[in-house]
C-alpha cells in the first residue's frame, strides 16, 4: 500500500471512529469498528490503476478474506456483548 493509500486509509478509520461521542457503548463502538474494517475491505479492493488482471485478481481475493474476517470479529464482538449483558 502507498503512503497515499496508508494515509487515506488511517484518515477514513479515525473518521469512522471519531463520529462516536467519547462515550461510546458497546453497540457503538462495534458498529464505528465494522465501518473501520469496511473502509480496509474497499481500500483494497479499489486501488489505483493501473494493475495487471492478476494483480487486480489477487486484491479482490484478499478483500474477501479481509471481508470474512471482519464478520466474523464482529459477530465474535456482538455474541460478547450479549453473554457480558447477561451476566450482569
Amino acid at each position: 500500500m502507498s503512503n497515499k493509500l496508508s494515509h487515506q486509509f488511517i484518515k477514513r478509520v479515525r473518521a469512522a471512529y471519531n463520529n462516536s461521542d467519547e462515550t461510546l457503548d458497546d453497540i457503538k463502538h462495534i458498529d464505528s469498528t465494522e465501518r473501520a474494517l469496511e473502509v480496509g475491505v474497499e481500500l483494497v479492493r479499489h486501488l489505483p490503476e493501473p494493475l495487471d488482471k492478476e494483480t487486480s485478481e489477487k486484491l479482490n481475493e484478499i478483500a474477501d478474506c479481509l471481508n470474512l474476517l471482519t464478520e466474523f470479529v464482529i459477530a465474535e464482538a456482538r455474541y460478547a456483548r450479549i453473554k457480558n449483558q447477561q451476566i450482569v
